[in-house]
């Protein structure tokens, strides 16, 4: 694709000068620009599919199925796998025989689906050199290629653009820029009257102190918010597996909610996402709604909340990678480049921005209202690396007091 758009353009990558916008967005790609993931089921599949073709292929992707399966995991574990268990797994052929199997579904006026296809690219990258494979709890295998982008080198000069990136030293050396880049941090635009930022101290989600103290001071900050009149709630966990078991919890506890809760679920389809974001801001701006989402995902990045249907955002800890073999195994190549910085590059930083863009769905315009609340202790800690329009705004409060500054809000968001 890159090579078809110079050719129309009719120029050389070192004449472009290439603009980047919410540039936060190209962090996560900067240190593994390629990652690939298939479910073991496909693989069972792609060895159905050549068993008429190529027995030797046949056997060798169901030799793979059967193993992946009968490997023992704990509950939301992710570990290595060695890549020694797809060296056996020739890409070109599932390529080729793909191929093929789709130009003759063409003719045939079927689907053209071909399930070799579909795994090649991933056993290609599976096999590269400087690529970790890693499976989850859900049988989901994924190929990460670790090995920085270079896009920036080869250009002739850019613009990268975001509201979220800050230090900005962070993004120069994570997206490898060159060392003379000019950066440049305009004042915040809107007024900064029509927001207001609490920071709950005694609140962690540390996965050593998730318990059933956590997410009764979760329910509590959430139903801080039932004495506001109308508008949205958006309240956005750090992982499907916490969000989870906060909807167990409130359940076995009868806990109710004010008014309707939408909830974003693991494996949604696209236009499942679509109908919830539509339903959610059609109540929001009748009558008043939650939305529990997860950050990162479809509903807290990305999308705009019209209107100021948004007036709460509430940030349920902060968004780290899980630890895990393939985690553990990522920080070392993060500091394999940055060294004693490779944690704060290649992991702390990845998860504030990922906070921030959450963070940031309350006010879209210079006349919309929000009030931000941080539940989770740690952004004390982390507060030097924040938007000053956050970080110059904290104001410290607790579980005990949430109800209180809660109430003292609604004259600024009405």
């Amino acid at each position: 694709m890159k090579t078809m758009l110079l050719k129309r353009m009719n120029t050389s990558l070192d004449k472009v000068i290439l603009i980047v916008d919410e540039a936060h967005n190209l962090t996560k790609h900067a240190l593994h620009p390629e990652v690939q993931s298939i479910s073991i089921e496909l693989l069972k599949k792609a060895g159905e599919e050549a068993r008429t073709i190529d027995e030797e292929l046949a056997f060798s992707l169901n030799n793979l199925y059967e193993a992946l399966k009968e490997k023992e995991m704990k509950s939301d574990e992710e570990i290595l796998l060695p890549k020694e268990m797809f060296e056996c797994i020739d890409f070109s052929k599932c390529f080729h025989y793909g191929e093929n199997i789709q130009e003759e579904k063409i003719v045939k006026g079927e689907t053209p689906l071909s399930y070799l296809l579909s795994i090649s690219d991933f056993i290609e990258l599976a096999n590269r050199k400087n690529s970790i494979v890693s499976m989850n709890i859900d049988r989901v295998i994924e190929a990460i290629e670790l090995k920085r982008i270079e896009i920036f080198k080869k250009v002739y000069s850019s613009i990268s653009m975001s509201g979220t990136i800050k230090p900005f030293e962070a993004y120069v050396k994570i997206v490898d820029l060159p060392e003379n880049t000019l950066c440049i941090e305009t004042p915040y635009p809107f007024p900064k009257e029509n927001f207001k930022v609490l920071l709950t101290s005694d609140v962690s989600t540390k996965y050593k102190e998730r318990n059933e103290i956590l997410l009764y001071k979760i329910y509590k900050i959430i139903s801080s918010t039932f004495s506001l009149n109308f508008g949205g709630v958006l309240v956005a966990f750090p992982s499907y597996e916490l969000l989870e078991d906060f909807q167990k919890y409130i359940e076995e506890k009868n806990h109710k909610f004010d008014a309707e809760a939408f909830i974003e679920k693991r494996w949604m389809s696209s236009i499942e996402i679509n109908n919830v974001y539509h339903q959610f801001i059609d109540k929001a701006l009748t009558t008043k709604a939650y939305l529990l989402c997860v950050m990162g995902g479809r509903l807290s990045e990305g999308v705009d909340y019209i209107a100021n249907a948004v007036k709460v955002v509430i940030i349920i800890g902060v968004p780290y990678a899980k630890p895990s073999e393939k985690q553990i195994e990522l920080l070392k190549y993060y500091e394999k480049i940055f060294g004693k910085r490779g944690r704060l590059y290649g992991y702390t930083i990845p998860a504030i921005w990922t906070a921030l863009q959450a963070s940031g769905r309350g006010i879209r315009s210079e006349e919309d209202t929000c009030l931000l609340i941080f539940a989770d202790k740690r952004y004390l800690k982390l507060r030097k690396l924040l938007p000053s329009w956050i970080s110059e705004n904290i104001q410290i409060t607790n579980i005990e007091k949430i109800e209180d500054e809660v109430d003292n809000s609604t004259m600024m968001l009405y």
